[in-house]
């Protein structure tokens, strides 16, 4: 004889149903709180400070065998004066030029800690030897461990790289134009600026320069949320400008290039 499907349930199994519910419902609660991360949206433009000072938003640290370059028991990253910078007149500036090729000056900012964040900078590379090359490091677990984008004036390439337990390996490389400004035979019509900006989102990791995306890729060597910051490598000399820390907002649109006229 056929079942009378209009028979309800019977009650021997609502205890199971019952639980198979709020098994899910956990699960569904803890799936989004593990992936939550609270929503931040931060500029650093250096306005607040005067030459000279170490800006406090930031902690200083360095890869490779050697700690940070000092000088008066202070990192060489400075507040320095750039009349044609994207937000005049104050930037930041790494000048410590220690010419090994393991060695990375690297910039944390504070009280920031992500997974999923898009942060981006204007650099301007100034000098360097063994390399020019600058940019932004995320996913930040300790001063071994990271991603980090970073151009470079020496070969006019966009780096993309995993730091892991202190050795790098590059995970992609994309051609750019940039020059050291100082090298120039003429002001150029950004002052030497350029935008850099970069997308870690799960395992997709993208990069844009001067609003145009270069490199896209998947890598999952470090999934934990991290701090972001700031990098040069080598003996490299760069300012940094409008430091800009996204977590939970859209990608940003393209931004107005840096106005090339000096402040009076």
């Amino acid at each position: 004889m056929k079942p009378d499907e209009s028979r309800p349930v019977p009650n021997r199994l609502l205890p199971w149903i019952v639980a198979g519910v709020m098994t899910l419902g956990g699960l569904t609660v803890w799936w989004t709180q593990s992936n939550y991360e609270a929503p931040v949206d931060q500029l650093v433009d250096f306005s607040a400070y005067h030459y000279g000072v170490v800006p406090a938003e930031f902690e200083y640290d360095a890869t490779g065998a050697h700690g940070p370059v000092l000088t008066a028991d202070r990192p060489y990253w400075r507040v320095f004066v750039d009349r044609f910078a994207p937000s005049p007149a104050f930037v930041m500036i790494q000048g410590g030029t220690r010419d090994e090729a393991d060695y990375y000056a690297l910039a944390l900012l504070r009280e920031v800690q992500a997974k999923n964040v898009t942060v981006s900078v204007y650099l301007k590379l100034m000098g360097g030897e063994l390399d020019k090359s600058a940019g932004l490091i995320w996913r930040v677990q300790d001063k071994e461990n990271y991603y980090a984008a970073l151009a470079s004036a020496l070969d006019d390439q966009l780096h993309l790289f995993k730091m892991v337990r202190g050795v790098s390996t590059e995970l992609a490389k994309a051609p750019i134009k940039l020059d050291v400004e100082f090298e120039r035979d003429e002001l150029s019509p950004t002052g030497g600026w350029h935008q850099l900006t970069v997308e870690a989102k799960g395992p997709r990791l993208k990069v844009w320069f001067q609003n145009e995306k270069v490199l896209e890729i998947s890598d999952a060597a470090l999934t934990e949320a991290g701090r972001v910051g700031l990098a040069t490598h080598a003996d490299s000399v760069a300012a940094f400008d409008n430091f800009h820390v996204q977590v939970g907002q859209p990608i940003p649109t393209a931004t107005p290039p840096p106005v090339s006229t000096p402040i009076n």
